[in-house]
């Protein structure tokens, strides 16, 4: 493949954004699971059920904002087919980030540099990688 210049460049810089969108992807993905797990909870005790353990500060924090436009008196089961519905789009955003993973995995190959870092210098394609000459002996 020619080494077009300015592609080790853009490759790098396409990975790095590449890099950061797949990490805030799955910070959101995260945070729709704990605000899902939390409105479960709170749907359970509403329910007077015990429950499997407590909510935690963050999860109310999360289930408060991304579930605003429930009324506290909604019924229990609107609660759980909502956290359902969280659970099922932090599901979409993981696969979506997966996929993204695999697209920088292709693409950082083909935009990487010969330059040998330790001495900053290209890799000759004549050098060998060992001495090929030899006096006869084994």
């Amino acid at each position: 493949m020619p080494n077009w210049p300015g592609l080790e460049r853009v490759g790098t810089v396409v990975l790095a954004v590449l890099v950061g969108a797949i990490v805030l992807v799955q910070g959101a993905s995260v945070a729709l699971n704990w605000a899902a797990d939390d409105e479960r909870l709170l749907a359970a005790a509403l329910n007077h059920e015990p429950a499997e353990r407590a909510r935690t500060p963050v999860g109310m924090w999360l289930s408060a904002r991304v579930l605003a436009d429930l009324p506290p008196e909604a019924a229990v089961e609107l609660r759980r087919e909502r956290a359902n519905g969280l659970d099922h789009v932090a599901d979409r955003l993981r696969e979506i980030a997966g996929v993204s993973a695999l697209g920088g995995l292709l693409l950082a190959p083909l935009t990487a540099s010969s330059v040998d870092w330790r001495t900053g210098r290209a890799d000759e394609a004549t050098t060998p990688a060992a001495r090929t000459a030899s006096n006869g002996t084994v």
